[in-house]
C-alpha cells in the first residue's frame, strides 16, 4: 500500500516537475525579446545623442574627435567633465549597438549565452521589472521548453529521488538480515 501511494505521488510529482521545466524555459525566448526590445530602444537614445553632439561639432567646423579633444585639455574642471561626459555618451552607444547586434545575431542555443556576456544590468533589471510571461509558440521557445522539460525532469530524478532510491536499497539488504534472523 505505502509503495503504491509513493508511485502514486512520485508519477504526479515527476509530471510537475516536467511542466514547471518546460514552462520556464518557454519563458527565455520571451525574455530576451523583451529585453532585445529595451536594448534597442537605449541604442536609438544613445545614438541620438551623439547625432546631436555631432551637430554641435559640425556646426562649429570640427569632426567629433576633434570637438572632444577642445574639452579635455581644458583648463576649466568643468570644460573638462563636458569633455569627458560626451566621451562617454560615445562610448556608450558604441558599447549597447556591439551588445544589441551579438545578442540578435548569436544563434538560438548561444543567445543565452551571448546575452549573459553583454548583459547590461539596469537594463535587465528593468526588463525583469516590466517582464510579461507569453505563451511563446515559435521554434526557438519549443526548443527551450523541451530543454527545460528535460532538465527539471533529470532534476527530479537524479537530485530528489536517486538519494531516496540509494536509501531504500541500503535499508532493503538490512531488512533481509534481520527478517531472516528472527525467522529461525
Amino acid at each position: 500500500m505505502l509503495k503504491k501511494t509513493f508511485s502514486f505521488f512520485d508519477r504526479i510529482l515527476d509530471r510537475i516537475f516536467s511542466v514547471i521545466g518546460a514552462v520556464a524555459f518557454s519563458q527565455i525566448p520571451e525574455f530576451i525579446q523583451q529585453y532585445i526590445q529595451r536594448l534597442g530602444g537605449h541604442v536609438d537614445e544613445a545614438q541620438y545623442q551623439v547625432e546631436l553632439i555631432r551637430k554641435a561639432a559640425q556646426s562649429s567646423g570640427h569632426t567629433l574627435s576633434n570637438y572632444i579633444e577642445l574639452f579635455i585639455p581644458h583648463t576649466d574642471p568643468s570644460v573638462v567633465q563636458q569633455g569627458q561626459l560626451i566621451q562617454r555618451t560615445i562610448e556608450r552607444a558604441r558599447e549597447l549597438a556591439e551588445a544589441l547586434q551579438a545578442i540578435k545575431e548569436a544563434s538560438v542555443f548561444t543567445r543565452p549565452f551571448v546575452l549573459l556576456a553583454n548583459i547590461k544590468y539596469p537594463i535587465a533589471k528593468a526588463t525583469l521589472e516590466d517582464f510579461q510571461p507569453a505563451l511563446p509558440l515559435s521554434i526557438e521557445s519549443l526548443i527551450y521548453a523541451f530543454i527545460g522539460l528535460f532538465l527539471a525532469l533529470a532534476f527530479y530524478q537524479f537530485v530528489l529521488k536517486l538519494p531516496i532510491r540509494l536509501l531504500e536499497r541500503k535499508r532493503a539488504p538490512v531488512a533481509a538480515v534481520t527478517g531472516d534472523a528472527t525467522k529461525s
